[in-house]
C-alpha cells in the first residue's frame, strides 16, 4: 500500500506502481483476466496466511489506462 503523497489534485494512489505492475505480469503470464488475476492473487496471499490487500479489476483497469499513456 503506497502511503506517499504525488502531488497531485485528486485522492492519492493506494497501490504502488510496482504492486499493478505485479499484477499486470501475473496476469500476462497466466493468461486471466483482470478480475481472474485478482482472485488468483487473493487466494495465494490467503494460502501464504497474508493479510494483504490486492488491488481490485476496476483499479487495475485504470491504472493500465495510466501506464499505456507513458
Amino acid at each position: 500500500i503506497n502511503t506517499e503523497r504525488n502531488g497531485k489534485p485528486g485522492r492519492d494512489l493506494t497501490f504502488t506502481d510496482a504492486a499493478i505492475r505485479t499484477m499486470l505480469m501475473v496476469k500476462e503470464f497466466f493468461h486471466l483476466g483482470l478480475r481472474a488475476a485478482e482472485g488468483f492473487v487473493e487466494s495465494v496471499f490467503g494460502l501464504l496466511g497474508a493479510n494483504v490487500r490486492v488491488p481490485d479489476s476496476s483499479t487495475l483497469c485504470r491504472r493500465v489506462a495510466a501506464f499505456s499513456g507513458r
